[in-house]
């Protein structure tokens, strides 16, 4: 899925891909409703990639260690990147899993949130 034709089902395709590594998917919604956000989170192998789509031409995608505590203002950040949908999605998929076999040593940190930050 390297090539970019900018059609919707182009986009379409590279998260049912992601699907099929068990992304599992939510939005992020404004107040009044619309969306502001399609969000995708996949736990696995001692990390936790996290996808984060705003439009076409907009996205993001991060991998923490899975000891992070709050993976929307992670404090440990393994890789990140952002471009266009194409872009991040395709290299999202052509990240390597981590190797199974290194123990993750990361310390746990404990971090409080206030109620007004909590939805």
């Amino acid at each position: 899925m390297a090539e970019r034709d900018g059609t919707s089902e182009d986009i379409s395709a590279r998260l049912q891909a992601m699907r099929a590594l068990h992304f599992e998917f939510a939005t992020d919604q404004a107040a009044d409703g619309s969306i502001e956000a399609l969000v995708g989170v996949r736990v696995h192998d001692g990390v936790i990639d996290v996808f984060e789509l705003y439009g076409e031409d907009e996205a993001t995608a991060t991998r923490l260690p899975d000891s992070e505590p709050n993976i929307m203002l992670a404090e440990t950040v393994l890789w990140h990147t952002r471009g266009s949908a194409y872009e991040v999605i395709d290299a999202l998929l052509a990240l390597p899993d981590p190797d199974q076999q290194a123990p993750h040593t990361t310390p746990r940190r404990v971090r409080r949130l206030s109620s007004s930050v909590d939805r």
